[in-house]
């Protein structure tokens, strides 16, 4: 049996369901129609990466040790940001690798730096700006540019989100280029890449994505075509890992947290 995980940050029921009910989100449908689903519960603080870490390894973030974004180290008057190195524990990959089953890691955030594993893997989300060392096997780097011409792992700040809706669409095509390169070219038996972008948008058109009457005003009218293409290109990822399931294939759908409006913070302390 053979193992495809298509990961979408902060995927939500509350957004997709209806979209998916309405006919705009063909392959989400099927998902929901033909498989199974449920609402899970996500880390306490649903935070990216403390949530994705807890996916690969089954751990909470008390037992993984990635807690935040940033590095736990009150002795520094200056953090770094959170990376594979802190991970304490041993994720899916590692352990299907030890039993001789080769895996195929793209996109997944906290994988820098990548780590050696029995296939490749490319690094995601808070992988740090610059770096060209962001896959295992160093070289192949190279073979994902010829493919693109231009790669990045993270095209945005990590904690402060891009209001660059062109910019989504363009990385949001390389990295799916990229990813459906590497599942083709290199056999695997578990292979997981992750949709970052729509993350991205909903932090900042979340009151567009959930209320006509704001998605209607005109600034946000004229940038509307752009973020339905880039839920029309998860929907297609996902119609593409569809096609490659068989008798012998299982696919999953994950996500590490949902989304909803935030009116009120507050400082426990």
């Amino acid at each position: 049996m053979k193992v495809i995980v298509l990961g979408i940050d902060g995927a939500t029921f509350d957004l997709l369901r209806p979209w998916a009910e309405q006919g705009k989100l063909s392959h989400l449908a099927r998902v929901l129609h033909e498989g199974t689903h449920g609402i899970l519960r996500s880390t306490i603080p649903p935070y990216s990466a403390q949530a994705w870490v807890s996916m690969m390894t089954g751990k909470s973030p008390a037992k993984h040790g990635v807690v935040d974004f940033f590095e736990q180290d009150a002795g520094r008057e200056l953090r770094g940001y959170a990376s594979s190195t802190l991970i304490q524990g041993e994720a899916i990959w590692d352990t299907l690798g030890r039993h001789g089953k080769r895996v195929g890691i793209v996109n997944v955030p906290l994988t820098y730096p990548p780590l050696a594993v029995n296939g490749y893997m490319v690094s995601g989300f808070m992988t740090p700006k610059g770096r060209d060392d962001y896959t295992y096997p160093r070289e192949l780097r190279e073979e994902i540019l010829r493919v693109t011409g231009e790669y990045d792992p993270d095209p945005w700040d990590p904690l402060t989100p891009s209001q660059d809706l062109h910019s989504f669409v363009h990385w949001m095509e390389i990295a799916e280029r990229v990813a459906r390169y590497l599942q083709e070219k290199h056999t695997v038996d578990f292979y997981i890449s992750v949709i970052q972008v729509l993350d991205q948008l909903q932090h900042i058109f979340w009151d567009a994505l959930t209320d006509e009457k704001v998605r209607n005003e005109p600034q946000i009218a004229k940038l509307w075509p752009l973020i339905e293409q880039c839920y029309t290109a998860m929907d297609a990822a996902i119609g593409h890992r569809l096609n490659l399931i068989d008798s012998e294939t299982t696919l999953f759908l994950v996500s590490d947290h949902g989304f909803q409006t935030v009116n009120t913070w507050f400082n426990v302390n």
